[in-house]
């Protein structure tokens, strides 16, 4: 495959990496052995250290009563600068996101949102599963120039899960348009039984599960996000670790790629995205800078 000798290019991707792509239930990739052995292991070294930043588990997201059970540090540009040894520096590099950006067919902004995720787990007590979700998300990044070329501008300083219309009026809005995870520092053999893997699902139930990707180290799990990429984390019998990211559109451009799916939102009096923070009023669409390079009216009337 085409996309499998371009990934191998790179020195730290593994010769023996296998990629396969998937349509159902929505647009997934899947790359077993992505990482070079010795570049696999100093990611595995490092991990430790960034999830001993996280003070106390995640808990509610955004200010809904949804919630997170997990430990969660967000990468610096700093930190992907001062590992270029390891996968840190790799998976938000612009080598990697220009690949993922062909295989799904994408138009990425150079935004980044990177982090490790780690939920504590044990046979006696497992952790706890996740809500099922989308990621369809408007968010907040900072306008600013990435000097360094090699690495995405990543996110930070600024609050991510923001997609009202009122705070911080001077950053950039962007969509997220493909979250992956990389899998690593887990038990090996994992069974489904053993959980810690990622559901998909055909809904917001999880009696709709129809998939488990399973957290084998050094595979990574990337699917397109839309309005019905529902997944969500699946409890598990270890301690799971895991290295979660997000590459960005412009949020007019991703509304127009979907246009189907959200007209079908609004039909059913829905939120045309997942809120961050419901009570306040959402930022609109309109005010992207590229909405009439897609959209030649008001949005409420192209839904």
């Amino acid at each position: 495959m085409e996309f499998t000798s371009f990934l191998k290019q790179n020195q730290m991707v593994s010769k023996n990496a296998k990629v396969d792509f998937h349509k159902y239930p929505y647009k997934h990739l899947i790359i077993d052995n992505l990482l070079e052995d010795e570049v696999y292991k100093k990611t595995v070294e490092k991990f430790p250290s960034f999830i001993a930043r996280a003070p106390k588990p995640h808990g509610s997201i955004g200010e809904t009563k949804l919630t997170y059970d997990a430990f969660i540090y967000g990468f610096s540009s700093l930190d992907c600068g001062q590992n270029k040894d390891n996968g840190v520096f790799f998976l938000n590099s612009s080598f990697f996101q220009k690949f993922i950006a062909e295989i799904f067919e994408l138009r990425f902004t150079n935004y980044i949102a990177s982090s490790c995720h780690w939920h504590k787990g044990s046979k006696d007590q497992r952790s706890k599963t996740g809500f099922v979700h989308c990621d369809w998300s408007i968010c907040t990044a900072q306008r600013r120039h990435n000097k360094d070329v090699s690495v995405g501008t990543i996110i930070e300083g600024v609050k991510y899960d923001d997609d009202t219309a009122h705070r911080q009026p001077d950053a950039v809005k962007v969509m997220r348009s493909v979250a992956y995870l990389y899998y690593l520092n887990n038990p090996d053999n994992l069974t489904e039984e053993n959980g810690g893997g990622t559901g998909m699902y055909l809904n917001y139930d999880q009696k709709s599960l129809v998939k488990q990707v399973m957290p084998i180290n050094n595979r990574l799990f990337a699917f397109e996000v839309s309005p019905d990429s529902y997944h969500g984390f699946l409890g598990a019998d270890f301690d799971r670790s895991a290295i979660v990211s997000w590459f960005h559109t412009s949020p007019a451009y991703a509304f127009h790629r979907n246009l189907n799916k959200i007209k079908e939102r609004a039909k059913n009096s829905k939120p045309l995205t997942e809120r961050w923070i419901p009570n306040e009023e959402a930022w609109n669409v309109e005010n992207d800078l590229f909405y009439k390079n897609f959209f030649d009216k008001p949005l409420k009337e192209v839904l």
